[in-house]
Parts: structure tokens; C-alpha cells; sequence
């Protein structure tokens, strides 16, 4: 609903869109995947699937896969915020339903299928996340 009502003619219309800040998108999943499929669907929305983007903290890194094997094309950004497991438990609470190793090997899954690599959101946080060895270990991970 939000989307037709933005879709109004502005400026040419709308160009992207990311499924971010109104909780996990995944965690709804089927109706995130349907409502990506009707925004790049030809008879209605006509978004390029690279304009429309799922930001994920990846609690469930099955629906990574899953996304890859049915929305290839859509982007996919996940919210990492720390290079190690430890760290990320500190700063995503959530982060303890999914293992830093099972979201890069969904995110390694996504990129075979999809061809694209995903955006990696990062936020500094000064004297948590954000010393020369974070940086090290960041590099290393991705």
C-alpha cells in the first residue's frame, strides 16, 4: 500500500526501494519475496530487480539462501557491524540467533547464485568497532 501511494507520478517516480527500519524483513519472509516479485513485475511496479533491495541482520541465514534461489536478481544488504562473532554480539542483539560463519556462507550461497555481491552495512562505533584490527579482520571475513 505504501508503495502505490509513493508511486504517484513525482519526479519520474520511484527508482529503488530497500526493505530496512521497520523490523527483519526476513523474518517475513513470504510476503517480503512476493512483494519484491509485484515491484519488479513488468505489469505493475516495472522496477529493475537491482533497484530493489532486502537489508537483513541475517538471524536466519537459510532465508539468505532462500532469496537467492527465488529473487536472484534483487539486492541483498546485510548488517554486519563487527568482523567477529564477540563483537557483533554486542552490538546486534540479535546476533546470537545466527553465527558471523553461517551468514558468510549464505552470503558466499547468494553471491553464486545471484552473480552480485551484497552491500556490507557497517556502522562505527568509536572504541567498539572500529580499530586497525577490526579493519584487518573485516578485510579478511568479506
Amino acid at each position: 500500500a505504501i508503495v502505490v501511494i509513493i508511486c504517484r507520478p513525482v519526479d519520474g517516480g520511484v527508482r529503488n526501494v530497500v526493505f530496512m527500519g521497520q523490523g527483519e524483513p526476513l523474518d517475513n519472509y513470504r510476503a517480503v519475496v512476493e512483494a519484491c516479485r509485484c515491484l519488479t513485475d513488468s505489469n505493475m511496479f516495472m522496477l529493475r530487480p537491482q533497484s530493489v533491495c532486502v537489508s537483513t541482520v541475517a538471524n536466519l541465514p537459510m532465508n539468505i539462501r532462500r532469496l537467492a534461489d527465488e529473487v536472484p536478481k534483487v539486492s541483498l544488504a546485510v548488517s554486519l557491524h563487527a568482523p567477529t562473532q564477540e563483537r557483533r554480539l554486542n552490538i546486534v542483539p540479535s546476533a546470537k540467533a545466527a553465527h558471523i560463519e553461517k551468514i558468510m556462507e549464505a552470503i558466499k550461497y547468494h553471491v553464486s547464485k545471484s552473480g552480485r555481491h551484497p552491500m556490507v552495512e557497517y556502522v562505527l562505533l568509536k572504541g567498539v568497532n572500529d580499530t586497525r584490527e577490526d579493519a584487518r579482520l573485516l578485510g579478511e571475513l568479506l
